[in-house]
């Protein structure tokens, strides 16, 4: 009796070193693995005033890198309502490389190439750039997420 008390005990162990075991290994991934491999800046005009905007940038490793320089983009000329996405994807060997993206946005007016806002940052998810008020008082915000 004791003998088979004893192994359903041992059993039972192994089954609770293999759970154990099984999560720590679910919880070990770097805090660098959460960043979206496809994260997308989108653009929206709001404002009373023809706006484009640029995005610039460069991919890099943990510790600085760069990795390779994005492709700059150029919305073009966008009217009132219309809307704009760019997505900048980090490859199978960046992602392993704990690489990141860095970027730069500039929004303009068309007519006169007055900037509305410029703002640096690390892109990990969706970020929504868009402009409003008028051609006297154009102003530009992001927010998280899409447009």
């Amino acid at each position: 009796m004791k003998l088979l008390h004893s192994l359903k005990s041992a059993k039972a162990l192994g089954f609770a070193i293999a759970s154990a075991a099984s999560m720590m290994t679910a919880t070990v991934a770097p805090a660098m693995a959460q960043v979206a491999p496809n994260a997308t800046i989108s653009f929206s005009n709001q404002g009373g005033y023809n706006a484009e905007y640029f995005v610039s940038g460069q991919i890099k490793s943990f510790d600085g890198r760069v990795l390779r320089n994005l492709s700059t983009f150029h919305s073009q000329n966008m009217l009132l309502g219309q809307k704009r996405a760019v997505s900048f994807p980090l490859t199978t060997q960046e992602i392993r490389q704990g690489a990141a993206r860095f970027v730069t946005v500039t929004g303009r007016m068309s007519h006169n190439r007055q900037v509305f806002i410029q703002k640096s940052f690390r892109l990990d998810n969706n970020t929504c750039f868009f402009n409003d008020q008028t051609v006297f008082n154009p102003k530009g915000s992001s927010r998280p997420g899409s447009c």
